[in-house]
């Protein structure tokens, strides 16, 4: 599998993926064709069986904490800031993956809990 849809010449070195950003852009297969084990395998196997046999896993998203603190100071007020950052807020707070977690503080002359870590849920979200 990973041989027809990884190869070196299908896969997309420039798109701005977590693996080109890791990886020095190299495709998956590179990757693994690369690791010590493997070229070992590849120059002491007999018969083309290579010593060590691949193996894989896959990884998803884990939940993550955010915590927002934002500055309510008068400064905020000037020159439409806080309208601004409400409307980036609202855009950041739709794209949080299901059970991503959210805490707000808020400070000017002194710090306030808005919201304690609080778990996002798609239905709690409306479509940005």
């Amino acid at each position: 599998i990973l041989q027809l849809f990884c190869t070196p010449h299908a896969y997309h070195r420039e798109a701005p993926t977590k693996q080109n950003l890791l990886c020095n852009n190299k495709s998956p297969l590179e990757i693994v064709s690369q690791h010590p084990l493997n070229t070992y395998a590849s120059s002491n196997s007999t018969a083309g069986t290579p010593l060590y046999a691949p193996s894989f896993r896959y990884v998803t998203h884990q939940t993550t904490l955010y915590i927002l603190v934002l500055d309510r100071s008068v400064q905020m007020g000037e020159r439409g800031r806080w309208t601004n950052l409400h409307n980036a807020l609202y855009g950041f707070i739709a794209q949080l993956s299901a059970d991503d977690e959210l805490a707000v503080v808020s400070y000017a002359s002194q710090a306030r809990t808005n919201l304690d870590p609080t778990q996002s849920q798609t239905r709690t979200r409306r479509s940005a």
